[in-house]
């Protein structure tokens, strides 16, 4: 019984961060796909003397990389403040399931006597 709970709460949890993954990589590539009609839309307004000082290379650059960079940029903060909410939320669902073997620590100084006395290591 308790195995089959285990394998169906790694089943969801896996579930759930294919579904996170497919999602902020939907938001990233709508990001960039807005800002490149942005900078197009920009460039092909914009008045002859000044895209004839630029260099062309320079323009290829900011439709192409600069833009790829910058839904990068925009999206790490997301991913990361996402995921830390995934651990926050998986933290809760094992302190709800198992408060005493989660608040324990794993340096704690039971486990680093165990450690210290089964090993030849001296303390630091």
């Amino acid at each position: 019984m308790l195995l089959r709970a285990f394998v169906l709460l790694v089943a969801l949890r896996s579930a759930m961060a294919w579904q996170r993954e497919m999602h902020l990589a939907a938001m990233r590539h709508g990001f960039v796909d807005r800002l490149r009609e942005r900078v197009y839309t920009a460039t092909a307004e914009a008045a002859w003397p000044f895209l004839v000082r630029r260099r062309q290379s320079d323009l290829l650059h900011a439709l192409t990389h600069d833009v790829n960079r910058a839904g990068q940029g925009a999206i790490h903060p997301i991913q990361a403040s996402v995921t830390a909410a995934f651990a926050l939320a998986q933290g809760a669902l094992a302190f709800a399931i198992s408060p005493s073997v989660t608040a324990r620590s794993p340096s704690s100084g039971r486990a680093r006597r165990r450690g210290r006395s089964s090993t030849s290591a001296p303390p630091p």
